[in-house]
């Protein structure tokens, strides 16, 4: 039994982060099944910096220290991008402190890279643009034509994705309908500009024309070219 104001150690809690409750099954499932609890809410990173490790041979690990830094404060977050590893935090302060951890606690020479700020992209006027993507895996060629539009929505609205009432969109199948959704949600991570989210923007697919035995895969990054190309006129 652990009294009030004791600190005690649990080892093997491979799935828990800081800010879990932690309260022992017998409690949860008879005295109290109504429990839910939150946890911390983490706010959006607001600083970009990319990381190096001093030669690939610390590449594996910088990734596990990033890894176990990133389980202690949920505040870090971590992406590998075009073969460069990107930390995101509350500033630089937060980033630097986590640099010298890196050196101090792992003995890895990391580097860090130019600071960016953590921007976001949104259109300011209405565009529509005809898009035709093809794309040739083995001996079958892949098509879609699409025709869309974006326009600006209120600032702090959702993103939003309309389907016109016409033939060629009534027509498609459930999965074609979901890899279009897929692509939507795809292209909403990294805008035309500088690669940063994309807010308040309303899509309409106005008509679209699939060529047989085009996969899902393919309709989806038709549609992450064809909401880069409209973005880019909006």
């Amino acid at each position: 039994t652990i009294g009030h104001g004791n600190i005690s150690v649990i080892s093997c809690l491979k799935e828990t982060f800081k800010g879990d409750t932690l309260v022992t099954s017998a409690y949860y499932s008879k005295k109290h099944p109504e429990i839910k609890l939150g946890g911390v809410q983490v706010p959006d990173p607001v600083f970009f910096w990319s990381n190096e490790p001093p030669s690939m041979s610390k590449q594996k690990a910088l990734e596990q220290a990033l890894a176990n830094l990133a389980r202690e404060g949920p505040s870090l977050r971590v992406a590998y991008n075009d073969e460069q590893t990107v930390l995101s935090g509350m500033g630089e302060l937060h980033l630097g402190v986590l640099l010298q951890r890196i050196r101090r606690e792992y003995k890895i020479q990391a580097e860090l890279g130019p600071l960016m700020v953590a921007f976001k992209e949104t259109p300011t006027t209405f565009a529509r643009c005809q898009v035709d993507f093809e794309r040739k895996m083995g001996n079958e060629m892949h098509s879609v034509s699409l025709d869309m539009s974006v326009k600006p929505l209120e600032k702090g609205q959702k993103c939003q994705l309309k389907m016109s009432k016409t033939d060629s969109i009534g027509n498609l199948r459930p999965t074609q309908s979901k890899a279009l959704q897929k692509g939507f949600q795809n292209s909403l991570k990294t805008g035309p500009i500088l690669g940063f989210e994309v807010l308040a923007a309303a899509f309409e697919i106005h008509a679209i024309n699939i060529k047989k035995h085009t996969s899902d895969v393919m309709i989806s990054a038709a549609f992450v070219q064809a909401a880069k190309t409209v973005l880019k006129e909006a």
